[in-house]
Order: structure tokens, then sequence, then C-alpha cells
């Protein structure tokens, strides 16, 4: 007589636990809330954009000293602005005449942050345009 093997025993199946619905949906409160202030400030204008409304406007203000295809012009503009204690910074932009390098300072968070700009760059012998962003 031939002893036949024991059949294989069946794995013990694990037993099935369904997840608490509100553990997976409830997210903690940190993961929702904007860390910043300025992240708070887009979601505030996103939800505005989302909900059919005009997003609230922050106008912001640069003083544009000019736009520049020589160099040298654009470096002896730029040594003023600093000299009357200006930060600027440059621009490229590819225009219908061609390549120009815009020369500005700022951005202000008010208007009247930028005139005073404006002035101090005129009182250095510079033109100044108060521009909206």
């Amino acid at each position: 007589p031939v002893a036949s093997a024991p059949a294989p025993a069946k794995p013990a199946s694990a037993p099935t636990v369904k997840p608490d619905a509100a553990a997976t949906i409830a997210k903690p409160a940190s993961a929702v809330q904007p860390k910043t202030a300025h992240a708070k400030a887009d979601a505030e204008r996103a939800k505005a954009l989302l909900d059919g409304a005009a997003a609230p406007k922050e106008a912001r203000f640069v003083v544009q000293i000019g736009a520049f295809a020589d160099a040298a012009a654009l470096n002896q503009a730029r040594s003023r602005a600093d000299r009357s204690g200006l930060k600027s910074y440059t621009q490229v932009v590819e225009t219908s005449a061609g390549k120009r390098t815009r020369l500005r300072v700022g951005p202000f968070d008010s208007r009247d942050a930028a005139d005073r700009a404006a002035a101090k760059l005129k009182a250095a012998g510079l033109p100044a345009a108060v521009l909206t962003l």
C-alpha cells in the first residue's frame, strides 16, 4: 500500500479589517492650513477665483529708468541708480527694434514708495516712470 501525502494546509487568511472612514478622510490641520502669510493670500485669491469673484487686487509698483540697447549707457545709468541708494535690476526683452534691457528699481508695495524712489532717481539726473505690475 502506498501512502498518500497529506494535503497541504491552507494558509490562514488574515481577518479583513475595514479602515475607519473618518481616519482615511480626515487630514491633520497642518496639511490644509497655509504655512505662511503669502501662501494664505494665494489660497484666498484662488478661492475667490473658484467662487467666481474677482481676485482681490494687490498692486505692486516698479520704477523704470529706461530700456537700453547700448550696454555702456545701461551700465552708466545703473551705477547712477545704485549711487542714489536704490537697488536696481535688469530684464532683457525682445522688441520689434531688437533686444532691449530694462533697468528698474523696486518692486514697491505702495504707489507712495514708488513715487519717492522716482523722485530720488530724478534728483540723480535719471528718468523715472512709475509702473504698476
